[in-house]
């Protein structure tokens, strides 16, 4: 279904593939959620996958256009629907590279989707839609800052430079930080990636190995800072190697551009202050003889972020530009 044109479009479908759940939301132009829903991903059915993306963008395009969602009103949708996905993505062709959870590699995501609903598909990488959404209307948006970084910390890392709102990504494997091999913490010698010592799950998992019994399989960065709180001495000291590496690529990415501000999303910005506090005086001190320490800024637009990134691009991509969030109503807030 595609939507009755209107002279300025107010809303868009935006549409954030995860590796268990497709979260769709339909978002107006300064930001606001309208309407959002979720659907299971299907595992290891590419096809099964881009046929939910399609489901997915009828329902919400059926539900504007029958007048459902308070707010929006039939004819005030983009044409264009924005769309991310995880793993490696050619966002110029709109292809999924490679995806070890979704199970693909090589496919044309925005073309198939397009095949299906007929409507124009902008894909994007789900990190550097995060991005987008945090950077158009989160924290730094409100202040119409659209240079910085922005750097997720949950089950890998990944950095996204943005220059006048827009990612760089010259090259599909760009901003992959948590890839860069580092000494090995736990075997001295030995070399392992940045991810598996700064990540959340990371943190974690070199906790269970420590103390199995402390810290259960399943558990997360959660328990780990927890432990750290209580007193454990190894958790300490996992949170203080982790952190080390995640100052260290803030403070490489500051030398290359300078210091821009750091909005940091994932599940370790739950810690507060037991996590910012130490990395900004760790940054702090890598930074001392450089142009400055950059600002570090929690997200502020939680688990949307992705889908707000996603109707950003889906504005841009038909001309309309996204009006700035108004302070008392950022999304998350």
């Amino acid at each position: 279904m595609s939507p009755t044109s209107s002279t300025t479009p107010r809303a868009a479908v935006a549409v954030d593939v995860g590796g268990t759940a497709i979260k769709t939301a339909v978002v107006t132009l300064d930001g606001q959620v309208a309407h959002r829903a979720q659907r299971p991903t299907p595992q290891n059915d590419p096809q099964a996958v881009i046929d939910q993306i399609a489901a997915s963008i009828e329902e919400l395009t059926g539900l504007v256009e029958a007048g459902q969602i308070s707010g929006v009103a039939p004819g005030e949708l983009t044409d264009t629907v924005g769309v991310c996905v995880p793993g490696i993505v050619d966002e110029d062709n709109g292809i999924g590279v490679w995806s070890v959870n979704l199970g693909w590699e090589n496919l044309p995501v925005a073309q198939k989707v397009r095949e299906l609903t007929g409507r124009p598909v902008v894909v994007g990488h789900d990190v550097k839609s995060g991005a987008i959404g945090e950077y158009t209307w989160g924290e730094l948006g409100a202040d119409g800052v659209k240079d910085g970084f922005y750097i997720a910390v949950g089950t890998g890392i990944y950095l996204v430079t943005l220059l006048n709102g827009t990612p760089l990504g010259p090259h599909p494997w760009t901003g992959e930080v948590g890839q860069l091999p580092i000494p090995d913490p736990d075997n001295p010698g030995g070399m392992t990636i940045a991810e598996q010592v700064c990540s959340a799950a990371g943190m974690a998992n070199r906790m269970h190995r420590a103390d199995p019994v402390a810290c259960p399989a399943g558990s997360g960065a959660k328990e780990v800072f927890d432990l750290a709180a209580a007193g454990n001495a190894t958790a300490a000291r996992i949170i203080d190697e982790g952190l080390d590496v995640l100052a260290s690529a803030i403070g490489n990415a500051v030398a290359l551009v300078g210091p821009l501000p750091f909005v940091i999303g994932g599940g370790l910005c739950l810690a507060g202050d037991a996590f910012f506090g130490p990395l900004k005086d760790k940054v702090k001190v890598l930074t001392a003889n450089g142009p400055g320490q950059p600002a570090l800024l929690p997200a502020c637009c939680g688990n949307l972020s992705q889908a707000l990134g996603c109707a950003a691009r889906a504005f841009r991509a038909d001309g309309v530009q996204p009006l700035p969030p108004l302070r008392d109503h950022r999304p998350g807030r």
